[in-house]
C-alpha cells in the first residue's frame, strides 16, 4: 500500500519521535534513536482503519495488515472561518481572524487571543502561566526580550500565534522530561521575510519628537532584528530589551547588584507612561540569528540605551504604630539619567542526538540621580551615582552515553558597582554630629560578586519511570566596603568603624539531587529529592562578627499533573525550601541608605524555612475559543529574625535586625475566565485575584502581627458593534486593607476605567477617541480624566500611515496613586504630561 503514513511515538503521548511514508511497494524504514525500553508503532491510510502496536526499541521488521474502513469526522470541524485551532499539544490562532484594520503589529492582536493575557511590561502568559519560550519560525531569536518582536513585526507578515502547550524546548529529553509548561511560537505568512518599519513624529507643547527605524528579516538560516529608536514623547522603548521568560531572568540574578543606596522617587502612575513620563531616550539594537551547519546557530545580541527623565511631585507618607501616627510631606523634583551597554553571543546546538548551548554576556551601566526635596523640616539635595560592571558566561551540553542521557552545566558571573549618594545638609545629627548641624554627607559604597555554579547530571528511563541524578556545588564571593564622610565648609571627616564595613561573604554549598517522574493515562507524577550542604561566613576588619554557618538541608518537591479529559486538567505541588541571608542583610556598620533611612543588622544569620503549597485547575475548550483557569498558593515561612523599625516624629528611619523568630504567612489565589463571542464578534475576560499575607513587624519598640489583603476585579471586553465600529474596554476593581496588632486602617479602594471607541470611517480612515477614568477613596483630590484622540488616513498604494494624536485633551494636571506595605501609606501626586499634539508618519517595506 502506497503512501501509508508510520509513525513512531511514546506510549500515552503525541509527540511524534520518527515519521516514514511507505514506497510504491508499500514498504518504509525508519531510524530513532531514542534511549525508550518501548514505542508504539502507528500506520494510517486513508480510507482504512488505523493500526498500532507496541514493540521493543531494536533494529526489526514489522508488517501491517489494514482493513477498509469508512472515515467519520464526527469530532473534526472544518470551517475556513474557525479562529482557533488545535492540533495535539499545539494550538493555533488565526491572527486574520483576530485582526482588525487599527492593528498594525503582532502586539496589537495578542491581547486579544482568548487564553493568553499581556501584561503591561509586554510579559505574555497562558493560562496565568508565563511562557517560557517565544520562537519567530521556531527559532528563538531574542533570547527572552520578545517585546523587541511584538512592537515592531507587522501584524501582516504574521499567519498564525501557535502556543505549544507541554514544550520541552531541548530535544534530546522530549521524550523523557515532562514539561508543564508552554512556549508562543509565530508562523510568518512567508517563509523568507524581509520587512522595514519606520516611524518619524513630531509635535507640540512641548517641542517633541519620535522616531522608529526597524529593519527585519526572516530566512530559513538567518533572522535579523535591529532598531534604532527615541523619543521625547513619553514612550519608554527600553522596555522593548527586557528579559521577560523565566528562564532568562533567573540567569541574570548573579549579575545585579543589592539597590543599597537610592533617592526617594515618586511612584508613577498605574497606566500609560505616555501621560506621565517627561524623557529623552535613543535606544539602537541589533539582533542577529545565523544556522550554521549540523544543527548550530549563533546569535548576537547588542543594545545600546541612553535615557534622560524628570520627575515631578509630591509625597505624603503615614506611618502608623498601633499607638501613634507619624506623617511627613515632600515636594520632589527629580533629574534621573541611565546609560545602558550590554550584548551577548550565544552558541547553541539543539537536535535529537546533542544539545550545546554558551551564552556569553556583557553589560556596563551608568545610573546617575538627582533630587531637589522640600519637606517641612528643610530643603534637601541628594545626589545619587551608581556605575556597574558585570559578565556571565552560562555553558550546557548534553549527550547521550551508555543509554542515558549526560549533562554538564556551568555557570560563572562576576560584577563590580560602586555607589555614592550625597545628601545636602546633613542629617542624622544626632546619630553622626552629636546633634551638631553640618553642610553635607556622603555614603560611599562598593560591592563587588563572583559566583560560580557547575553540576553534571545523568538522565535515563525504565518503563513508564524517567530518573535523573544530579551533582554540583557552587561558590559565591562578596566583597563589600563602605564609608560614611560628613562635611562641613572647612573639613571632611570618615566617621569610625562604627559607620564603616569591609565585609567578606562568602557563600557556597555541595548538593546532590534525584529526580523521578512517572507518566501513565494523563497522570504525571515528579518528585526532586535535593540534598544540600551550605558553608556560609563572613568577617569585617573592622568589627567583630559571626563565623557563619556549616549545615545540611533536604528540600523534597512533589507535583503531579492529571489530564482529567480533553477540556480540563488538574496540578497539585508542595516544596520545602531553606534561604539562607544575603551580605544585604549581615552587614555591621551604619549605611545611609536615603536621606531620611539609615540601615545596620546585629543578629545572626538570616534562615528562612519556606513551605510553599500550590493548586491548580485549567479548562480549555478549543473549538468554543473557551479558556479558563484557577490557581491557589499558600506559602508558610518561618524566620530567625525580625526587622526591627525605629520611626521618629520627624519620619526618620533607623532600621535593625534582632533574633527573634517570625512567622509569615500569605495566601494567593487568583482567577481568569477568556471566552469569544462569534454570534457578536466579541472576545470578553474577567480576571480576580486575593491576596493575603500575616507577618510580626518591630516597631518602636513592640512587636506586632499585621496582616495585609487586596482584592482585585479586572474585566475586558473586546467588541465588534458594526463593521465600522469597534469598542475596547478595561476596568479594574482594588480594595486594600491591613491590620497593625489590633488596629484595624483605613481601606484602599482604587479604580480604574479604559473605554476605546473606534470608527472605521473607509477602508483607508481610523477615528479613535479613548477615555480614561482614575478613583481612589483616599486622596484629597481623587478623581482624574483623561480623553486622547486620534485620525489615521492611510495611503493605500503606498501603504504609509498619517497619524494625528491629541493626547491629554483635557490637559489633566495631576494623578494621585496610593502605595500600601504593612505599616506604611504612601499618597503620590504626580504631575502628569500636559495636552500635547503629535503627528506621526509610519511606513514600510514588506
Amino acid at each position: 500500500m502506497a503512501y501509508a503514513n508510520i509513525t513512531v511515538s511514546e506510549k500515552n503521548k503525541t509527540a511524534i519521535l520518527a515519521y516514514a511514508l511507505t514506497d510504491a511497494r508499500g514498504e518504509y524504514k525508519l531510524q530513532l534513536a531514542s534511549p525508550l525500553d518501548s514505542v508504539v508503532l502507528k500506520v494510517s491510510h486513508i480510507g482504512h482503519s488505523r493500526s498500532s502496536k507496541k514493540i521493543v526499541n531494536k533494529s526489526q521488521v514489522i508488517d501491517f495488515e489494514l482493513e477498509k474502513s469508512t472515515l467519520q469526522l464526527n469530532e473534526v470541524t472544518i470551517d475556513g472561518k474557525s479562529s482557533v485551532l488545535q492540533t495535539g499539544d499545539t494550538i493555533r490562532y488565526k491572527v486574520d481572524s483576530f485582526k482588525k484594520n487599527d492593528d498594525r503589529t503582532i502586539a496589537d492582536v495578542l491581547e486579544k487571543l482568548p487564553g493568553i493575557e499581556v501584561e503591561s511590561n509586554g510579559r505574555i502568559l497562558y493560562q496565568g502561566k508565563a511562557i517560557q519560550k517565544y520562537y519567530i519560525e521556531g527559532l528563538d531569536l531574542l533570547e527572552g526580550r520578545y517585546n523587541l518582536a511584538n512592537s515592531n513585526l507587522p501584524v501582516d507578515a504574521v499567519s498564525q500565534v501557535q502556543v505549544l502547550e507541554n514544550h520541552q524546548p531541548i530535544q534530546l529529553l522530549d521524550s523523557l522530561i515532562f514539561s508543564d509548561r508552554a512556549s508562543l511560537n509565530i508562523k510568518l505568512k512567508n517563509n523568507s521575510a524581509f520587512a522595514l518599519e519606520s516611524q518619524l513624529g513630531v509635535g507640540l507643547a512641548p517641542a517633541l519628537w519620535n522616531a522608529n527605524i526597524t529593519p527585519m528579516l526572516f530566512t530559513k538560516k538567518r533572522q535579523l532584528i535591529a532598531s534604532y529608536q527615541s523619543n521625547n514623547t513619553g514612550h519608554d522603548v527600553s522596555k522593548q530589551l527586557r528579559r521577560l521568560t523565566i528562564d532568562e531572568l533567573s540567569n541574570g540574578l548573579h549579575t545585579t547588584s543589592e539597590n543599597w543606596l537610592d533617592i526617594q522617587t515618586i511612584a508613577p502612575p498605574p497606566f500609560s507612561e505616555i501621560f506621565w513620563l517627561t524623557n529623552s531616550i535613543h535606544m539602537g539594537t541589533v539582533n542577529y540569528l545565523n544556522t550554521l551547519g549540523d544543527n548550530y546557530n549563533i546569535k548576537y545580541n547588542i543594545d545600546f540605551v541612553t535615557d534622560d527623565q524628570t520627575r515631578s511631585g509630591s509625597t505624603e507618607t503615614s506611618f502608623f504604630t498601633p499607638t501613634d501616627t507619624i506623617t511627613i510631606n515632600e515636594i520632589k523634583h527629580n533629574s534621573l539619567s541611565n546609560t545602558t551597554l550590554r550584548g551577548n553571543v550565544t552558541l547553541e546546538k539543539n537536535d535529537r542526538k546533542h544539545y550545546l548551548k554558551n551564552q556569553l554576556r556583557f553589560k556596563k551601566h551608568w545610573n546617575t540621580k538627582n533630587q531637589q526635596l522640600i519637606t517641612t523640616r528643610n530643603q534637601t539635595t541628594q545626589d545619587y551615582v551608581s556605575p556597574l560592571t558585570s559578565l556571565e558566561n552560562k555553558f550546557r551540553y548534553l549527550f547521550p552515553s551508555a543509554k542515558k542521557i549526560l549533562s554538564l552545566k556551568s555557570y560563572v558571573s562576576y560584577f563590580s558597582n560602586d555607589q555614592s549618594l550625597v545628601v545636602n545638609p546633613g542629617q542624622f545629627e544626632d546619630l553622626l554630629n552629636n546633634s551638631q548641624p553640618f553642610d553635607e554627607v556622603n555614603q560611599r559604597l562598593q560591592h563587588d560578586r563572583f559566583f560560580t555554579d557547575n553540576s553534571l547530571n545523568a538522565t535515563f528511563g525504565v518503563g513508564r519511570f524517567t530518573f535523573s541524578s544530579q551533582t554540583g556545588f557552587s561558590i559565591g564571593h562578596d566583597q563589600l566596603s563602605s564609608a560614611l564622610i560628613i562635611s562641613d565648609s572647612s573639613t571632611s571627616t570618615v566617621l569610625s568603624n562604627e559607620f564603616q564595613n569591609n565585609l567578606t561573604f562568602n557563600k557556597s554549598q555541595a548538593y546532590i539531587q534525584t529526580d523521578a517522574e512517572f507518566a501513565s493515562e494523563g497522570w504525571v507524577f515528579k518528585v526532586k529529592l535535593p540534598l544540600k550542604y551550605h558553608f556560609i561566613e563572613y568577617r569585617d576588619e573592622n568589627l567583630t562578627t559571626s563565623p557563619g554557618i556549616k549545615r545540611p538541608t533536604f528540600e523534597p518537591r512533589l507535583s503531579i499533573y492529571k489530564k482529567l479529559n480533553t477540556y480540563w486538567r488538574v496540578n497539585i505541588s508542595g516544596q520545602l525550601k531553606y534561604d539562607f541571608g544575603q551580605i544585604s542583610q549581615q552587614y555591621r556598620g551604619y549605611i545611609l541608605t536615603g536621606y531620611r533611612t539609615t540601615q545596620k543588622n546585629n543578629s545572626d544569620l538570616l534562615i528562612t524555612k519556606r513551605q510553599v503549597y500550590t493548586a491548580g485547575l485549567e479548562f480549555k475548550d478549543v473549538l468554543n475559543s473557551t479558556f479558563g483557569n484557577v490557581n491557589y498558593y499558600f506559602t508558610l515561612g518561618e524566620r530567625n529574625l525580625i526587622p526591627f523599625q525605629l520611626i521618629s516624629n520627624t519620619g526618620i528611619t533607623e532600621t535593625q535586625t534582632f533574633n527573634i523568630d517570625n512567622t509569615i504567612q500569605s495566601h494567593h489565589f487568583n482567577m481568569k475566565v477568556d471566552k469569544t463571542l462569534d454570534f457578536i464578534k466579541s472576545n470578553i475576560a474577567l480576571q480576580s485575584t486575593y491576596n493575603q499575607t500575616k507577618s510580626k513587624q518591630f516597631l518602636n519598640d513592640q512587636v506586632y502581627q499585621v496582616t495585609n489583603e487586596s482584592i482585585s476585579l479586572k474585566p475586558t471586553l473586546f467588541t465588534d458593534i458594526s463593521k465600522w465600529i469597534t469598542t475596547e474596554y478595561k476596568g479594574s476593581f482594588t480594595l486594600f486593607s491591613n491590620q497593625v496588632g489590633t488596629k484595624k486602617l483605613r481601606q484602599i479602594v482604587t479604580q480604574s476605567h479604559s473605554l476605546n471607541l473606534i470608527l472605521f470611517l473607509s477602508d483607508f480612515q481610523i477615528f479613535e477617541i479613548n477615555g480614561e477614568y482614575f478613583t481612589n477613596n483616599f486622596s484629597t483630590t481623587p478623581e482624574s480624566y483623561f480623553l486622547n484622540l486620534s485620525y489615521q488616513y492611510t495611503l493605500q498604494k503606498s501603504k504609509i500611515d498619517l497619524e494625528l494624536k491629541w493626547n491629554n485633551i483635557l490637559n489633566t494636571k495631576s494623578y494621585n496613586t496610593i502605595y500600601s506595605n504593612p505599616y506604611t501609606y504612601i499618597s503620590n501626586t504626580y504631575e502628569v504630561r500636559p495636552s500635547q499634539l503629535i503627528f506621526n508618519i509610519k511606513f514600510g517595506i514588506r
